[in-house]
């Protein structure tokens, strides 16, 4: 599996140094790290600030489900100030081993998603390899996370490919059992931009409420 993933960051940096420079557009890691248990739900509000190659704010709205014990699908729709205006997608979870015990979480959510510019349109197709793990803090649980987005946007017949590094953590307080807050940066590594974004996660009572009220050492994100 390791082999693998790195076979594929090795074609996305061949990809990126061999095509011409585009910046990319992508919505945040957000609240990929809460894995969901198969049949449960929630739904996310993710306000963002882009700080570079093109400044600018937006908003996007992320429902999600549990397909498996394996896959979450989640939805992207939203909208944005400056060049990078209505955008809407879907991303494809797959979390090979969950955040459990001393184990931490390991993910790789695949994306694509298509944004309105000022004059056109740009789709952005690609994969979030993404590590994570949740510990108990004073008065929270928290998680943690560090990704490496990676992958390639389709505009006007050219393609180009791009990377990031994103950082942030998930918390949930103990008087608010299902809800959960994100914090998170993203930093331009490759034709992309930085960014700091945040936001609130809701988990549906009875089919989406995640399993976090376990001591530390039986913690899982799902």
């Amino acid at each position: 599996m390791m082999k693998l993933l790195t076979a594929f960051l090795l074609m996305n940096v061949v990809a990126i140094n061999l095509t011409a420079p585009r910046k990319a557009l992508a919505s945040g890691v957000f609240d990929l790290p809460a894995f969901l248990e198969a049949g449960k739900w929630s739904a996310g509000l993710e306000p963002e600030i882009v700080l570079s190659n093109g400044t600018g704010a937006g908003f996007n709205f992320k429902p999600r489900y549990g397909a498996t014990d394996f896959l979450n699908w989640q939805g992207v729709i939203g909208t944005g100030t400056g060049a990078r205006q209505f955008r809407v997608g879907g991303i494809a979870d797959f979390e090979w081993f969950p955040d459990y015990a001393s184990q931490p979480g390991i993910a790789t959510p695949l994306f694509m998603e298509y944004y309105r510019l000022e004059t056109d349109g740009l789709l952005s197709f690609g994969a979030k390899p993404l590590l994570y793990k949740s510990f108990n803090g004073q008065g929270a649980v928290y998680t943690p996370f560090v990704a490496l987005p990676v992958g390639w946007n389709y505009k006007n017949s050219k393609i180009n490919g791009f990377m990031q590094v994103a950082l942030g953590s998930m918390f949930k307080v103990s008087n608010l059992q299902n809800w959960k807050f994100t914090a998170e940066a993203g930093f331009d590594v490759k034709n992309a931009y930085s960014y700091i974004s945040g936001g609130v996660t809701y988990f549906y009572s009875g089919v989406g409420r995640p399993s976090k009220d376990k001591p530390a050492e039986e913690i899982s994100s799902r």
